[in-house]
């Protein structure tokens, strides 16, 4: 990436210019890690809610409650 910095008249960064093509893909990568994130708590969740099950304090979910949860 090039960056162009703006500053103040001390010579202080202020802001980041960046081109639209390093943009672009930094909102997709963005994107890509918010996706990642989202997917690993979602695991967490799943394997919490399997250990749940397997200490006898949660009821385990039939086929018919996954469809209808669809």
């Amino acid at each position: 990436m090039n960056f162009q910095y703006l500053t103040d008249e001390r010579g202080r960064r202020k802001a980041v210019q960046i081109s639209i093509r390093d943009w672009v893909a930094y909102q997709e990568h963005l994107e890509k890690l918010e996706q990642i994130a989202k997917l690993t708590k979602e695991l967490k969740s799943a394997f919490t809610d399997i250990r749940e099950v397997q200490k006898g304090r949660r009821k385990p979910l039939t086929m018919a409650d996954v469809i209808n949860a669809l």
